[in-house]
């Protein structure tokens, strides 16, 4: 009889480690891209940013994200500009997105860019945006990950990167 017993605590013990190790597993990277196109954008006073920074722009896109689905995206950077040059850079940036769920994943970025013809700018070129995943709700609660975006003329932002959640 105590044989038995000491069989089935191993047992119970063996089944519980067996569990245990999926449980306690770190999330899995996954690959992480798609577009989106700003619909809004908006430039205003340059609050909460660091000296030296022209303005603060905020801006509203949609796209197709993976993992995410169709997207909402909201977004503001601190922007600054050398003038001799039409150079510039960005920081402070903060973005939302909404997945199609509701769920939604927080990203931190910065980058440069510059502007061309300078000094009267048509567009921007060279744009170098790399993002960090901070977070979110729902299953994005503790992403972590990183990548960069490009832009295109026709302000399409092109994600690519990897993220776990």
């Amino acid at each position: 009889m105590r044989k038995q017993s000491w069989v089935a605590v191993l047992a119970a013990a063996a089944l519980c480690l067996a569990f245990a190790g999926p449980a306690a597993a770190k999330d899995p990277v996954r690959p992480f891209g798609g577009t989106a196109t700003v619909g809004v954008e908006i430039e205003g006073p340059p609050t909460g940013c660091s000296p030296g920074a022209m303005g603060r722009d905020t801006f509203v896109a949609q796209g197709q994200l993976l993992h995410l689905g169709r997207s909402s995206l909201m977004g503001a950077q601190c922007m600054y500009l050398d003038p001799a040059t039409g150079a510039g850079s960005m920081d402070h940036g903060a973005m939302t997105i909404t997945a199609a769920n509701g769920d939604t994943l927080y990203l931190a970025y910065h980058g440069t860019f510059r502007l061309y013809p300078w000094p009267n700018p048509e567009v921007m070129l060279d744009v170098a945006i790399f993002w960090q995943a901070t977070g979110g709700t729902g299953r994005f609660a503790h992403a972590t990950g990183a990548g960069n975006v490009g832009v295109t003329e026709a302000e399409t932002l092109l994600f690519s990167g990897t993220i776990a959640y």
